[in-house]
């Protein structure tokens, strides 16, 4: 089966999809905060890791490097 890439406006209809559903069930969760049948007597118990983070390797050429690390920057982050 052959894959293609999204053109892009098929992957701003996607993220904005998606950005949709994160704000409906912030507002699910917040309308329900206060009530006790959406809730369990219970708190679950669970694991955080130290450090969620994904590390990986990955080469770029100079420009590209300069415009990933532009990128960043702009949106407050670091790729260090």
């Amino acid at each position: 089966m052959a894959t293609r890439r999204l053109t892009p406006q098929e992957e701003k209809l996607l993220r904005q999809k998606a950005l949709d559903e994160q704000q409906r069930l912030v507002q699910e969760l917040w309308e329900h905060r206060d009530d006790p049948d959406e809730w369990e007597e219970e708190p679950t118990d669970f694991l955080v890791a130290g450090n969620p983070g994904v590390v990986y390797s990955i080469r770029f050429t100079g420009d590209e490097f300069h415009d990933v690390s532009d990128l960043a920057r702009r949106r407050g982050m670091s790729i260090e």
